[in-house]
C-alpha cells in the first residue's frame, strides 16, 4: 500500500483477479503537492452481464474496478489497450466531468472531489473501469476494538474470520464490522435478530459461497457505509422485516442470475443514499411478503443514487406480496437518481421505476414520491443521448422509458 495525505491506494492481494484492460495513474493536480508524481493503479476483474435471449443464459464481460482514497483534487490519466478511443465519457453524465484524448489512446479527467464514476469507451458500457472513490477515513481502526471486528488488507485477515461456519459470518448485536481498503472477505455477513450494528469501511466482499454479501432478518439499527460487493451470486444485500437501516454508499457489481442489488422485504425505515449499483437483475428492489418475511413496507427513502441495471430494472416495487392477507407500502421517496441504462426485454414488464402487482389486492401502494430523474438511455441507431425528467408531489408511478 502507498499512502500519504492526499491520496491512497491499496495492493490487490494474490488470488484477486486484475484487469490490465486499461493502464490507470493518479496524482494530485497541485504541482506544489509532494503527491504530484503519477501513482499506478492496479484495477480489479470483475464480470458484468447481458441476457442472451437465443441461448436463454448471460453473456458475461469484463470489466475493471479501481478503489482509492484521496482529498483535494486529482487527475485520473487511463490509457485503454484494446482498442482505439474515439470517445470517453464520464458517467453520470449530470456530473459534467470533461475527458481530453491524446495520441497514445490515453484519457484524462479531473475529479474535484471523491465521487464514484464509470468510464466509458466509445460509447459501449461494456468497456468500461469504474473509479471508487473515497475519502481519506483518518479515524480508520488499524486492529480490533472493543465492539469492532478489523479486517485488514489481504484476504480474510482478521481474527473475526475464525468464527465463519459455512461461508457465513453472523455479527452480534453493538458491533461494527470494518472492512479496511485492501480487504476483501469471502463470507456473507449476517445480522439476524440483531440491533446497532453495521458494516464499514472501504475493502471488498467478494464472492462467497452463499449468494448474497449482506443480510439482514428481524434487525433495529443497522448500517451499511461504503463496502463494496463483487461477483456476488445472488441478491447482494437483503433485508426481511428490518427497521431503521442506512446504507451510505454502498457499491455492487454482479453477472448472475437473480443478481439483485439492494432489496427490501416488509422492512420499515430505510435510507439508502449516495450508491453505485451495477447489476444483473434489479438495482434496487422494493417487496412485500416472501419466504419468512410479513408485514407492511414504510418509509423507504433512496436519494444521490447511480443506478446501472443491465439486467431488468434499476427500481422495482411490488412484485411480491400476500394475497391471503394483504400488505402495504407506502412513503417511498425517491429523488436526484442517475439511471445510466435499463435492460428488460420482457415488453410488459419494463420500467426504469416500475410497479409490479400480479394478483390483485395482494399489495397496495400509498404516497410514493419522485423528485428529479437523470436518464441517459441507449437510443437505436442513434448515440446516447440524456433526458432529464423533473416531477415532484405525490405521484402514481409506473414509469416506462425506452428512450429519451
Amino acid at each position: 500500500m502507498s499512502c500519504n495525505s492526499g491520496m491512497k491506494n491499496y495492493e490487490i492481494p494474490d488470488g484477486i483477479p486484475t484487469n490490465e484492460d486499461f493502464v490507470i495513474q493518479a496524482r494530485s493536480v497541485d504541482p506544489r503537492s509532494p503527491f504530484h508524481e503519477w501513482t499506478t493503479l492496479r484495477a480489479i476483474h470483475v464480470e458484468v452481464a447481458e441476457v442472451n435471449t437465443i441461448c436463454n443464459t448471460f453473456d458475461k464481460h469484463s470489466i475493471s474496478i479501481v478503489s482509492l482514497d484521496f482529498r483535494g483534487a486529482i487527475e485520473i490519466k487511463a490509457r485503454y489497450v484494446v482498442e482505439t478511443v474515439a470517445i470517453a465519457s464520464i458517467r453520470p453524465r449530470s456530473l459534467g466531468i470533461p475527458t481530453t484524448i491524446d495520441e497514445a489512446n490515453t484519457i484524462t479527467f479531473i475529479l474535484d472531489r471523491p465521487v464514484d464514476v464509470m468510464l466509458e469507451i466509445n460509447n459501449d458500457k461494456w468497456k468500461a473501469s469504474h473509479i471508487l472513490a473515497n475519502e481519506i477515513d483518518l479515524e480508520a481502526p488499524t486492529c480490533d476494538m472493543e465492539n469492532v471486528w478489523y479486517f485488514g488488507p489481504g484476504i480474510n485477515n482478521g481474527l473475526a474470520y475464525s468464527k465463519v461456519v459455512d461461508g457465513n459470518l453472523m455479527v452480534p448485536s453493538d458491533t461494527n464490522f470494518y472492512l479496511a481498503g485492501g480487504a476483501f472477505l469471502t463470507a456473507k455477513l449476517n445480522f439476524i435478530d440483531v440491533s446497532n450494528s453495521g458494516v464499514s469501511g472501504h475493502g471488498f466482499i467478494y464472492w462467497g459461497p452463499n449468494g448474497g454479501a449482506i443480510l439482514m432478518e428481524r434487525t433495529r439499527n443497522i448500517k451499511v457505509h461504503k463496502v463494496t460487493s463483487l461477483e456476488a451470486t445472488g441478491f447482494s444485500l437483503t433485508t426481511g422485516n428490518a427497521q431503521g437501516v442506512h446504507i451510505n454508499g454502498y457499491r455492487s457489481f454482479s453477472s448472475y442470475g437473480n443478481g439483485d442489488g439492494v432489496d427490501f422485504f416488509c422492512s420499515k425505515d430505510i435510507l439508502v443514499e449516495n450508491c453505485f449499483l451495477r447489476k444483473s437483475d434489479d438495482t434496487i428492489a422494493i417487496y412485500g411478503h416472501r419466504w419468512d418475511y410479513t408485514g407492511d413496507t414504510s418509509n423507504i427513502t433512496i436519494r444521490n443514487c447511480t443506478l446501472l441495471a443491465d439486467i431488468a430494472h434499476p427500481i422495482n416495487m411490488g412484485t411480491h406480496g400476500n394475497p391471503v392477507k394483504p400488505e402495504t407500502m407506502k412513503n417511498i421517496k425517491i429523488s436526484n437518481i442517475d439511471i445510466l441504462d435499463h435492460y428488460e426485454n420482457q415488453l410488459w414488464y419494463q420500467g426504469c421505476i416500475a410497479h409490479a402487482c400480479p394478483r390483485a389486492k395482494q399489495e397496495l401502494c400509498e404516497n410514493p414520491w419522485l423528485v428529479s430523474l437523470s436518464f441517459t438511455i441507449p437510443v437505436a441507431g442513434s448515440k446516447l443521448t440524456r433526458c432529464v425528467l423533473e416531477l415532484s408531489g405525490r405521484i402514481w408511478i409506473r414509469a416506462v422509458v425506452r428512450a429519451c
